[in-house]
């Protein structure tokens, strides 16, 4: 009598490789391809746009359906590293819509933001603890996800978007490169800092993957950028400092597995998430007080702005802070009373 094909089946000893990965793999050497036959075609800058798009939401998605699957920290975390992907690749079509349709040859405010707050969300990852989403958001944790969302903007507009609307493109693209590889390098010691400070080798496990990815990254789209800035020949082949880095984090999604049992303790301390969420608020001031000779009148404003909206989101996340202390003691005096 033969078996029911519909139960289940034996393991097969050995490694499989998923097929996600073999898609990744195949995107990339697409990319490689087209880029070695076609570096000397008019319309290889616009074959290299698309596939750089084609890249950046396949990682989206592959991180969004890796969040679905997993649990604890892991499930935040990769569903912000999608949404990550998922700003980038938005600010990308945005920019291959005004090139290649509407003929625009100077990049426009939106996409350029979208492009420097798509990595906002990885550095809210870095300040994730198991105790970030359980039955319910923690309101304090989103108080400090705006935080680092709204000053990463204002940086952005302040160093930025306003010298450049006063003095030109030409005059802050040096300046913007180096904000870029700062910022890049930023987020990826925090990750690796993170990854390596972790008691728990599942966190371990996931942060280190994606901050070696994003080290990556910050090296070769510094080079990438200097290159395409210069109008260095063949610039197009720079795109891949691009694509191979969106490939790694692909990867490391696709492998990411449960360990059977995780630790649920929390691996930030409250204090730490605070001081790391809410101090680096203090340079607005400090460039002000840097560049009191060329500041002009919108960025006072803008650094005032954003030190005030600081300051009060600080205060409203110590009032949730009290709030949920006082009813633990209010709760754990009534346990007491009962007994």
């Amino acid at each position: 009598m033969r078996p029911d094909s519909s139960g289940p089946r034996p393991v097969i000893a050995g490694w499989r490789v998923p097929r996600l990965a073999i898609a990744a793999i195949l995107l990339l050497v697409t990319h490689v391809v087209v880029l070695a036959l076609f570096r000397h075609s008019p319309s290889v800058s616009v074959q290299s746009d698309f596939l750089q798009l084609a890249m950046a939401l396949f990682t989206a998605a592959v991180c969004f359906l890796t969040s679905r699957r997993s649990s604890g920290i892991a499930r935040p975390f990769w569903h912000l590293t999608g949404m990550a992907f998922a700003l980038w690749s938005l600010g990308m079509s945005f920019l291959i819509y005004d090139s290649y349709h509407l003929g625009i040859t100077t990049i426009r405010i939106v996409p350029l933001l979208l492009f420097f707050l798509s990595v906002a969300p990885m550095f809210v990852t870095v300040f994730l603890s198991e105790g970030t989403f359980g039955e319910r958001i923690d309101p304090e944790w989103v108080l400090d996800a705006v935080q680092i969302l709204v000053l990463v903007v204002i940086i952005y507009i302040f160093v930025v978007y306003i010298p450049m609307l006063l003095h030109g493109e030409e005059a802050v693209r040096s300046l913007e490169d180096r904000l870029l590889l700062w910022r890049n390098a930023l987020l990826a010691s925090g990750l690796l800092a993170r990854a390596f400070l972790a008691p728990s080798p599942s966190i371990r496990r996931l942060y280190l993957p994606v901050g070696i990815s994003m080290a990556v990254f910050a090296v070769s789209t510094w080079i990438g950028n200097r290159a395409q800035s210069l109008n260095v020949a063949a610039s197009a082949m720079y795109d891949l400092a691009w694509s191979i880095p969106f490939c790694m984090i692909a990867l490391a999604a696709i492998f990411w597995q449960e360990l059977p049992e995780q630790e649920r303790q929390p691996q930030v301390p409250d204090i730490s998430r605070v001081i790391l969420a809410y101090l680096p608020s203090l340079i607005l001031p400090v460039m002000l007080l840097v560049n009191y000779r060329e500041v002009v009148r919108e960025q006072i404003f803008l650094g005032l702005f954003g030190l005030m909206f600081s300051i009060v989101l600080f205060n409203a996340r110590l009032a949730l802070t009290q709030r949920r202390q006082r009813l633990a003691m209010e709760a754990l005096n009534t346990t007491e009373h009962q007994y």
